[in-house]
């Protein structure tokens, strides 16, 4: 008799995609679709650590911390048994009262190919590397599970630094090897990868320049400083800033190995800055240098003195004076103290300065070696109108919600509740806001969502058009212990990917 060991493997084999968007399927063939991210988390972390046995008690804590023991254990249990139901049998996973683990060799994984490829060192195997790396690993996931997320943070951060090897390597092969654009891609490629990354930043401003890109190199330049700060609050290290000075007077940067520079390949101010949006050159003593077209129009009222030699502060009264700027117009004086005490404080972008005719532009300042200052003006109207009417449709929606008369219950897919509008809060007794995150079964005794789950089509969990509603009756605790009555309407939500992320409910008494 053959021991259970002896038993031959399936020659079919899982197959995940995680670097970048989730995906998985069989290599026989055929899209494996799981109900959750949970489930998909679950099995890539199974995946990724194929051949080593995992605990039960160990997965049910990172993905199902927030419960209690016993209720974690039962949703690993449900979320092995889906896997199971995806056609990932016993020949590719194993589990048992103690232990869960994908086989060895039972899957093929574009993390454990992209680490071979990374760290092989030939140029055919990085380039092959670097296809592979098309994003962050599980791109986008977030369970809210604090162990699973820390696992993933340092798993993100070694596929990171292995990506970012490989491009250095590829960036360094392809420039010895007289092929700057190739060059310059794994620069552009790699700064996506880590957009604060100064160093990367200097090397493609150089190589872009070394292609007669000029203008190309000063552009990644503002997008880097604007980038820092947005999101960080600073400003590019004063080598990255002279670097970027250093294109725009028309010198070469620092380091480069090239030998003559023709007057065809020297930058022009006002050529370099024609296509851009406004920009303008301002003195050591604030009087106006150099400015294209597109920032004469900006300050068109003041055509007739945008001289050079002409100061700042009168070209700011003559277009106050002439309206152009109507957040000038309650207090002028004040408004041109604020400008004039940000111009001489350094700060590097300002907040967005609004014209009479409804443009708006964000402006951006940088000091010259000289003492000088280089002002760019980029237009921002669009994105503050989309603002504007994201916020009005965002308080249109809430007092739609609020005013309804009817409950509103949304949950996930096991069965917490996400959001409630006040009419549903109020009928069980709760204070508003104050349901978010408890599960239905620590207010129902029978869960709607459990009867929604069951009329899913078990197989694509696709509903027909018809079937888009279902109706179901519903008995609620209120918070003093009593019963509340209801009838359901409920509906699927999808996520991007089709797939259902949970529920949501319209709940009317009974």
């Amino acid at each position: 008799m053959k021991s259970a060991k002896a038993r031959p493997h399936s020659l079919t084999k899982l197959r995940l995609h995680l670097l970048g968007a989730f995906e998985a399927s069989h290599s026989s063939g055929g899209e494996i679709l799981l109900g959750n991210r949970k489930e998909q988390a679950l099995l890539a972390y199974l995946a990724i650590n194929a051949g080593h046995q995992q605990p039960r008690s160990k997965l049910a804590d990172m993905f199902w911390g927030q419960y209690d023991e016993r209720a974690a254990r039962h949703s690993l249990r449900q979320a092995l048994t889906s896997l199971r139901k995806a056609r990932i049998d016993h020949s590719i996973m194993t589990a048992d009262r103690n232990m869960v683990m994908i086989r060895s060799g039972a899957a093929e994984v574009d993390v454990a190919q992209f680490y071979r490829l990374a760290t092989n060192g030939h140029l055919a195997s990085l380039e092959n590397a670097v296809q592979l790396y098309s994003g962050e690993l599980l791109d986008g996931f977030v369970i809210d599970e604090e162990r699973f997320e820390e696992w993933l943070s340092e798993e993100r951060h070694k596929a990171r630094n292995n990506a970012t090897r490989a491009f250095l390597a590829l960036i360094e092969a392809y420039d010895r090897d007289g092929r700057p654009h190739k060059a310059i891609d794994c620069a552009r490629q790699l700064l996506r990868i880590n957009p604060y990354d100064e160093d990367t930043l200097i090397t493609a401003m150089n190589l872009l320049v070394r292609s007669g890109r000029e203008l190309e190199a000063l552009r990644i330049y503002q997008e880097f400083s604007n980038l820092l700060h947005h999101e960080l609050g600073i400003e590019p290290k004063s080598e990255t800033t002279e670097v970027y000075l250093r294109i725009a007077d028309g010198r070469l940067p620092a380091g480069t190995t090239i030998e003559k520079q023709t007057e065809k390949t020297k930058i022009n101010l006002l050529d370099a800055f024609r296509s851009l949006d406004g920009f303008v050159v301002w003195d050591e003593a604030d009087r106006f240098v150099i400015c294209n077209d597109k920032f004469r129009d900006i300050f068109a009222p003041a055509a007739d003195i945008l001289k050079p030699g002409v100061s700042w502060d009168a070209i700011m009264r003559v277009c106050m004076a002439r309206g152009r700027f109507p957040l000038a117009q309650t207090a002028p004086e004040k408004y041109l103290q604020t400008r004039a005490k940000r111009r001489r404080s350094g700060n590097a972008e300002a907040p967005d300065t609004l014209l009479d005719d409804g443009r708006c532009y964000r402006l951006t300042h940088r000091r010259t070696e000289n003492g000088g200052l280089i002002v760019v003006f980029t237009e921002s109207s669009d994105r503050q109108k989309r603002e504007i009417a994201l916020h009005r449709s965002h308080l249109r929606f809430q007092a739609y919600l609020d005013a309804l008369t009817v409950g509103i219950e949304e949950v996930d897919l096991d069965g917490r509740i996400t959001f409630c509008n006040p009419v549903f809060s109020h009928c069980l007794g709760y204070e508003t806001g104050e349901l978010i995150g408890k599960l239905q079964s620590d207010i129902m005794q029978t869960p709607w969502i459990e009867v929604a789950k069951k009329q899913m089509t078990p197989k694509k969990a696709v509903l027909r058009r018809s079937q888009q509603s279902r109706r179901v009756s519903a008995q609620y605790f209120t918070r003093s212990g009593s019963y509340f009555a209801a009838t359901v309407d409920w509906s699927v939500i999808r996520d991007e990917n089709g797939q259902a992320s949970g529920y949501v409910g319209i709940v009317m008494p009974a």
